[in-house]
């Protein structure tokens, strides 16, 4: 039995997206959005919430029975809130519900990244300002650390479909596994991915680096952007074009020191309505 090349993306792609929700309102904001590409990707949403257990640290001076119930009674607790969470919106597209206790919610979801996830779909504080302001530390942490790729939804962000995914890149890396999801990603949609390059060497170099990749500055969705800084490049392309993703490799050398090294990530301001699609080299 043959299929098309739209059926195979839209099954066979994306089965497993995870969730973390603190069952705030810029969570339910990014869940009405991870709903709407759930539908589109025909896949289910693993929904996770990580609490910190109750008496933590204080188990010898407890009696044991007391702390059970104490454990227990929270577990109840936020098995209420995760349902109340995903009530609203369809079931047909939510798959587990998961409560999990952990002194760390990153490692917890990043551990669990590794179990054949596709994507992370998450909210994002929607502040302007440096990096853990706009999508806060959590966040942050996730991105840098996850074994898929990251949908960073900002509070204010409202679905609609997606027609253009702009891919921020390096040229000089090595993101072929990323490039490959970034595609399936917008297959789904069936948007485009406008490459930015801000050019910091000499238009030789760009050429070259782009040759080298398959592509051709007069390729109509090869955007090279002249400016000193690659944070002010970006954000003036952004200003002037018609972008719905914004789309980031993180390798672990060269690009990270420019975009993503802590002391450029204090003066990072990208705007906060724009998601990031988001993932960094293992």
């Amino acid at each position: 039995m043959s299929i098309s090349i739209e059926t195979f993306l839209t099954t066979y792609y994306m089965n497993k997206i995870l969730f973390p929700t603190d069952f705030s309102e810029a969570a339910h904001k990014a869940f009405e959005y991870a709903i709407e590409i759930a539908k589109k990707a025909n896949s289910k949403l693993d929904v996770i919430h990580t609490y910190p257990e109750p008496h933590k640290g204080k188990e010898l001076y407890m009696d044991s029975a007391e702390l059970r119930k104490a454990r227990k009674e929270r577990q109840n607790e936020m098995q209420v809130k995760i349902d109340a969470f995903t009530k609203p919106y369809d079931s047909k597209y939510i798959g587990s519900k998961i409560i999990f206790p952990s002194d760390d919610s990153t490692d917890e979801v990043v551990a669990r990244s590794k179990r054949n996830y596709d994507l992370i779909i998450m909210g994002t504080k929607g502040e302007r300002n440096a990096l853990d302001k706009i999508v806060g530390s959590f966040t942050t942490n996730t991105m840098m650390n996850a074994h898929c790729p990251v949908l960073a939804i900002p509070s204010d962000s409202t679905f609609k479909n997606i027609n253009t995914i702009t891919y921020s890149t390096s040229l000089n890396e090595d993101d072929k596994n990323f490039t490959k999801s970034l595609s399936e990603f917008t297959n789904i949609f069936q948007a485009t991915i406008e490459h930015l390059h801000v050019m910091e060497d000499s238009e030789e170099k760009v050429h070259d680096h782009l040759k080298a990749k398959g592509l051709s500055p007069d390729d109509s969705n090869i955007h090279l952007v002249k400016n000193d800084s690659v944070m002010d490049g970006v954000e003036d392309y952004l200003n002037n074009s018609k972008t719905d993703i914004l789309a980031l490799f993180i390798p672990k050398r060269s690009f990270i020191d420019k975009l993503f090294h802590r002391s450029v990530t204090k003066e990072l301001t990208f705007h906060a309505a724009l998601p990031l699609f988001v993932y960094r080299e293992k």
